[in-house]
């Protein structure tokens, strides 16, 4: 029996429905960051979640899942509309027709996800916050 295999992180992992991938390892940061460019073989949408464990004076930071289309460029599906500010956690959801959010998750945005694909976090301040960025990709 072959196993369907995608490649996250540049390492193989064996496809088998939805899976879940860290995007960003919790680290203290002060600046924008970007993640390395995702590539989506089998999912409809995703999950994204944002794990802030720490904070140094007034940060505020800002999620986005972007497309990476074709021509190398980013658009982005989802724009977290309140910025982070505090210890906490977050959950921003891409999903074809999904319209609204549920308890615990704090944004959606209905449209598939595209083969290529990002997440994003941009810093208002260069206050240090140490946070993680981790999804789960789903069918």
């Amino acid at each position: 029996m072959t196993v369907a295999q995608v490649i996250y992180g540049g390492s193989p992992v064996a496809y088998s429905g939805n899976f879940e991938v860290t995007l960003l390892s919790s680290a203290e940061r002060t600046c924008d960051v970007h993640s390395g460019d995702q590539q989506n073989h089998y999912s409809r949408g995703v999950a994204v979640a944002l794990d802030v464990t720490a904070i140094s004076g007034s940060p505020s930071l800002t999620l986005s899942i972007e497309w990476k289309t074709p021509l190398g460029e980013y658009v982005k599906l989802l724009e977290a509309t309140t910025p982070v500010t505090a210890v906490s956690h977050h959950v921003y959801v891409v999903y074809p027709g999904i319209a609204a959010a549920a308890a615990g998750i704090e944004q959606v945005a209905g449209f598939p996800l595209p083969y290529g694909w990002r997440v994003s976090v941009a810093h208002a301040t260069a206050d240090a916050v140490t946070y993680a960025v981790t999804a789960s990709l789903l069918q």
